[in-house]
């Protein structure tokens, strides 16, 4: 499924790069090597790395939209 992520605090598309650098949450992902955000079969998003690192996102912190529209607020 594909899927975009958007920032609650800036209503864009959220930049990976940027929070990895300042949120707390995400601290320890490379930010010069990111793999983006994905979806567990569970629903559960996290932001990755491309070394391996994985973060839990919190839970009110994105909105997660697929082609067919809004799948969480």
């Amino acid at each position: 499924m594909k899927f975009q992520v958007l920032d609650r605090l800036t209503n864009q598309r959220a930049d990976a790069v940027q929070i990895a650098l300042n949120e707390d949450w995400a601290r320890g992902l490379f930010h010069y090597d990111m793999g983006g955000f994905v979806i567990t079969e569970d629903g559960t998003l996290y932001l990755t790395d491309l070394s391996g690192g994985w973060r839990k996102c919190p839970k009110d912190r994105f909105i997660l939209v697929c082609a067919g529209g809004e799948v969480d607020k």
